[in-house]
């Protein structure tokens, strides 16, 4: 089964697998990690969440063992209520960070729709 396994990964072309290249830079790594979430969160709007008339904001989903927080993010950009839950002891910073991220997005977002009015 070891040996298997071991086929299985050194084979593999998957560009999310993160044990098909050891050699990246922790940035594309990063990278990965972030379009994982992005696809995930993707799977999960278009899989899961059924009902298109409802009210984003009113679903509650839970990020069991969230880690870092990328899908909790992905998943409150496109207006979910997110709930991280995790083990780690860094949670308050991963919380701060998650809502610096958002407070950029919105600043973002913002600035775009000002730009966008002003031109029109």
């Amino acid at each position: 089964i070891k040996k298997k396994f071991e086929n299985d990964v050194s084979d593999s072309n998957d560009p999310y697998n993160d044990h098909h290249n050891h050699n990246d830079v922790s940035q594309n790594n990063k990278q990965s990690k972030t379009l994982r979430s992005q696809l995930f969160s993707d799977w999960i709007e278009s899989n899961l969440i059924t009902n298109e008339n409802i009210d984003k904001s009113n679903i509650i989903i839970y990020d069991i063992a969230g880690g870092n927080g990328d899908l909790s993010y992905q998943l409150c950009i496109r207006g979910y209520s997110v709930i991280l839950i995790d083990v780690r002891n860094d949670l308050n910073e991963i919380g701060l960070s998650i809502k610096n991220k958002l407070n950029n997005y919105q600043n973002q977002q913002n600035y775009l729709r000002n730009h966008e009015n002003n031109n029109n």
